[in-house]
């Protein structure tokens, strides 16, 4: 069991290695909203320790086994708040109050919550699992995207209570920069796991982007058509499941390939994915077909990304705004129609107004128009 610490409501989970350029923003971020934060680090050479140790955070060395959920279990073993908010070095926790928290927290159905996260500057959100009571059952599986989802259900199940989901933010900083640090270690765990859960479409997409990001395209399409298979054998389908296929088609696309007839799949298994549609779009324009792209565009610049239902995937904020409008100005403008791609060069311009191209673009349009 879990030490007692009076009064204690919630208890920050954190595992750390090497985090000294991130880490006392994360740590300052949630002091005030937890009691405690439980940091295991895994070996940091660095000044982490340090910096955890003067905001008052616990610190407990773990040797790292290449298995993530072990060092997440081993965090959560030593929580003592009658809640975990599980959290990484390189998130952020948007400000909110300690009582907006506490009020929450107090509903007794239920046993887990989900935040809105953002995975990356300038994307929307979608819903993550980050808190949930600690419950010795509830345990972290998996060497890399570990889960507690599972564990959480079944307790779910067993006590009658539901997951909820709250207004508490957390933005992601990791994927900013080069990721070869990375990609290095990811690479044999992603393998690991998906030897030994083949089903995890998420890891097949992910093994795609490191072996993508790594210059292995062949590897790449692999994995990505792995994904797509596990999918077609399926009776359901996650929205998050659509992600290989969106970077499988935009590869073949790029290497000169046709991916009609998998973009035209993916679509209909994910008629509602946002990336599929501007994809489809783009693959209309750059084939002149004008009349039917345009629609689609307008479709994306129709939405709202600040009040976009947060679901299970994040979409680049740009494409129901800037990249729309530049799109439909395009269009617009290769058809003759130079009011209409004038107006939208000027909606671009006033998303970007530090982007000259627009302001040119629009100028150039609007020189078309006098006699």
């Amino acid at each position: 069991m879990p030490p007692t610490l009076k009064n204690s409501l919630l208890t920050a989970s954190m595992i750390v290695f090497n985090e000294e350029h991130c880490l006392a923003e994360c740590l300052e971020s949630i002091k005030g909203i937890v009691d405690e934060i439980v940091i295991v680090d895994t070996g940091s050479t660095d000044r982490s320790k340090v910096i955890a140790g003067s905001i008052g955070a616990k610190v407990f060395d773990f040797s790292w086994r290449g298995d993530f959920a072990a060092a997440r279990n081993e965090s959560l073993r030593h929580a003592a708040g009658e809640w975990i908010l599980y959290i990484d070095a390189d998130e952020r926790v948007r400000t909110i109050e300690r009582i907006e928290v506490e009020n929450f927290l107090a509903d007794r159905s239920k046993i887990a919550f989900t935040v809105c996260f953002h995975p990356y500057k300038g994307c929307t959100a979608y819903r993550e699992y980050r808190l949930f009571r600690n419950d010795p059952r509830i345990r972290f599986d998996g060497v890399i995207h570990e889960t507690m989802l599972p564990s959480i259900q079944a307790v779910s199940a067993e006590e009658s209570l539901s997951i909820g989901h709250c207004n508490l933010t957390i933005e992601h900083r990791g994927y900013e920069g080069r990721q070869d640090h990375k990609h290095a270690r990811n690479l044999p765990l992603l393998r690991r796991q998906l030897e030994n859960d083949p089903h995890r479409i998420f890891c097949w997409w992910h093994l795609g982007w490191v072996l993508n990001s790594l210059g292995d395209e062949a590897g790449a399409e692999e994995a990505w058509m792995a994904a797509a298979k596990v999918i077609r054998e399926r009776n359901f389908h996650d929205m998050a499941d659509s992600l290989p296929y969106a970077d499988l088609v935009r590869l073949r696309h790029k290497q000169g390939k046709d991916a009609t007839g998998l973009l035209q799949e993916a679509l209909e298994r994910f008629p509602d994915q946002y990336l599929l549609i501007w994809i489809k779009a783009q693959v209309l324009m750059g084939e002149h077909k004008l009349d039917e792209a345009i629609p689609l565009f307008e479709r994306l610049a129709a939405i709202d990304p600040e009040i976009l239902n947060p679901a299970k995937l994040a979409y680049d904020a740009r494409i129901f705004g800037v990249l729309s409008y530049e799109a439909l100005a395009s269009c617009y403008f290769k058809m003759g129609r130079v009011a209409e791609a004038a107006a939208y060069y000027a909606l671009a311009e006033q998303c970007e107004p530090e982007n000259i191209q627009h302001k040119i673009k629009r100028q150039l349009t609007l020189a078309r128009m006098r006699p």
